[in-house]
């Protein structure tokens, strides 16, 4: 009697308690090919939203079934009782999983895809304005939080440092990128006062 197969590679073999018993011709693959997707990281579309919308999950269909073509149903719980209702057009959170059942007419199988979403950095500003009209001694203290170090940071002023020094008075723009090439582009103003103005009332000999 067929206890169970036993599998190695795409070869089949009929066995007894995972022994083979020989005579094992004919046996042919039927089942489905189902590859779980891990798409590349994505920035999230707002600080703080955590969420990327517009993601067309049957974009992976075909990396998923290996190019034959197959049934899709998409699917929002392992239990495969949710189906997604648009699945061309769906918003993914960081660790959201997604299920492909994948049908071949004969067999099913599913698959996983599995969607990382990377927090945009923020940024906040420490402003020392220009001690007197005319001067260049503004300066502008950046502390940013949130995406993923490193950062590298590009200024209006050419500067590629966090913070600049030696600012006259002006709207100066930032640009943050982190390690997963996520952005955040902010800007400061450095104001100065307003220039003194002499009157002379009277000239006496």
């Amino acid at each position: 009697n067929i206890q169970d197969m036993v599998a190695s590679g795409n070869t089949f073999y009929a066995g007894e308690y995972s022994n083979d018993l020989g005579n094992n011709t004919g046996w042919t693959f039927s089942g489905v090919e189902a590859n779980d997707q891990y798409p590349a990281g994505m920035c999230e579309d707002v600080h703080g939203g955590g969420t990327v919308a517009g993601i067309d999950l049957t974009a992976l269909e075909n990396a998923i079934d290996g190019g034959n073509s197959y049934l899709h149903t998409w699917y929002s719980d392992i239990a495969l009782t949710t189906p997604v209702s648009v699945p061309t057009n769906v918003t993914v959170s960081d660790g959201q999983i997604f299920y492909d059942e994948v049908d071949n007419g004969t067999c099913t199988n599913v698959a996983e895809v599995i969607y990382t979403i990377y927090s945009l950095p923020i940024t906040s500003f420490v402003v020392t304005d220009v001690t007197c009209n005319g001067d260049n001694n503004g300066t502008v203290d950046l502390t940013v939080t949130n995406g993923t170090v490193p950062y590298t940071y590009l200024w209006s002023n050419s500067s590629t440092t966090e913070d600049i020094t030696g600012l006259t008075a002006d709207t100066y723009v930032v640009t943050v990128t982190d390690a997963n090439s996520c952005t955040a582009i902010d800007s400061a103003t450095v104001t100065e006062p307003a220039p003194l103005i002499i009157i002379i009332d009277s000239i006496y000999d």
